[in-house]
């Protein structure tokens, strides 16, 4: 099941606080699995210089990443 657009954001949020993927799929509500996921992408567009995490739209057959943090806020 898809992350809902809170919950991706929560997760972005948690992981540039330096929470533990642990601490996150908990306060989350998914896996351990998934919140890793989102690190390697997180990790991916910081290293490109991205601002550290993902931009996230809604589409009508779900949600898509692409982009940066500040589309987040």
């Amino acid at each position: 099941m898809a992350l809902s657009l809170e919950q991706q954001r929560k997760i972005f949020e948690l992981l540039e606080q330096g929470k533990r993927i642990k601490e996150i799929a908990k306060e989350v509500g998914c896996s351990e699995n998934t919140v890793r996921r989102y690190k390697k992408e997180y990790e991916r567009l910081r290293e490109r210089g991205q601002g550290g995490a993902i931009e996230i739209a809604d589409k009508e057959e779900g949600v898509r990443r692409a982009g940066t943090l500040k589309a987040l806020q």
